[in-house]
């Protein structure tokens, strides 16, 4: 009766773990951000340069000319600490902040984020259709903060 008794605890004990590795695997999927330099939207050709990074990682300074993209990959913390991408954003006598990705506004809404860099400010759009900016439902977030 012992040896049941301890069997059926290993297969609990073995079920439970096998659940923990797969709600931990999607935890820990990769997390994709796509940016793509609109600034020329109405005006002339503008081109862009971006410097985004986090506590821990630091991604350089990246130049965009107009339809420019720049993309990167990384896996959010989940245990210890939230994570957060902030990108200095600059062009033609222009310099913004803004929090690219941050992990409380963004956990909900998947992994995959796509942005629209407008002068009036990042437009998070679909990846799925390569930000067509043709649906009325594209407002621009706010900018963080000027640079000084």
């Amino acid at each position: 009766m012992a040896s049941n008794s301890f069997t059926f605890k290993n297969v609990i004990l073995l079920l439970f773990a096998f659940h923990l590795a797969i709600s931990n695997a999607a935890l820990y999927s990769l997390t994709h951000v796509w940016m793509r330099n609109d600034l020329s939207l109405n005006s002339t050709n503008t081109n862009l340069s971006l410097h985004c990074q986090s506590k821990d990682d630091d991604l350089g300074l990246q130049h965009l000319g107009p339809g420019g993209t720049f993309q990167f990959s990384f896996r959010p913390k989940f245990i210890f600490g939230v994570t957060l991408f902030f990108c200095r954003f600059e062009w033609t006598k222009s310099c913004h902040y803004f929090n690219i990705y941050d992990q409380q506004r963004g956990m909900k809404k998947g992994h995959h984020f796509c942005w629209s860099i407008q002068q009036s400010g990042p437009v998070q759009c679909s990846c799925s259709t390569n930000c067509n900016l043709n649906d009325p439902d594209h407002d621009p977030y706010p900018w963080k903060s000027s640079c000084q």
